[in-house]
């Protein structure tokens, strides 16, 4: 059998996505509704969820409440490969 027939073996890891949610705190919202907080405030709203994750990436502890809660999960392997951030 030649070369350009032999059967190569592609090895495939078998990956999962978890969809997990994080909380985090808005302060000094004008807004008594979360929503408008949410619509109007966007910019106080990024910055107190950028402020968690810097917390979260020191913490380990914070770290591991912040994600102990993980309500869906999938098998990957039939869809295409995500792209890592390096």
């Amino acid at each position: 059998m030649g070369k350009d027939r032999e059967k190569t073996k592609v090895k495939t890891k078998t990956t999962y996505n978890h969809a997990m949610s994080i909380s985090f705190a808005v302060s000094g919202s004008k807004h008594q509704d979360p929503h408008n907080c949410v619509k109007h405030e966007k910019e106080r709203v990024i910055g107190a969820l950028l402020q968690r994750i810097a917390l979260l990436m020191t913490d380990d502890i914070e770290f591991r409440e912040a994600f102990s809660d993980c309500w869906d999960t999938y098998e990957e392997s039939n869809l295409p490969p995500i792209v890592e951030l390096q």
